[in-house]
């Protein structure tokens, strides 16, 4: 059995497309996980401390400061205790 030549224009234009539609559900996962976790850069200091964000990134932010701040108070209040 003979094959039949490829014609180029068609071979490229298939993977044109093909690109494009790879392209375009990139974008939309990266949409999707910029939704989820949050932007990167968006909780760096001084950015955006006032918004509430809904995104896991946010609120992984939000549970380490709590955490920072009781670890930063048990100390202080250890240490207010060991001083006669």
């Amino acid at each position: 059995q003979a094959r039949k030549p490829y014609d180029v224009r068609d071979v490229i234009e298939q993977y044109s497309q093909g690109h494009l539609n790879m392209m375009v559900r990139i974008k939309e996962l990266q949409r999707r996980l910029d939704g989820t976790l949050g932007k990167p850069g968006m909780f760096l200091p001084g950015k955006g401390e006032d918004k509430e964000y809904p995104t896991i990134g946010a609120r992984m932010i939000r549970l380490e400061d709590k955490l920072a701040d009781r670890k930063w108070s048990e100390e202080r209040g250890r240490h207010a205790a060991q001083v006669p």
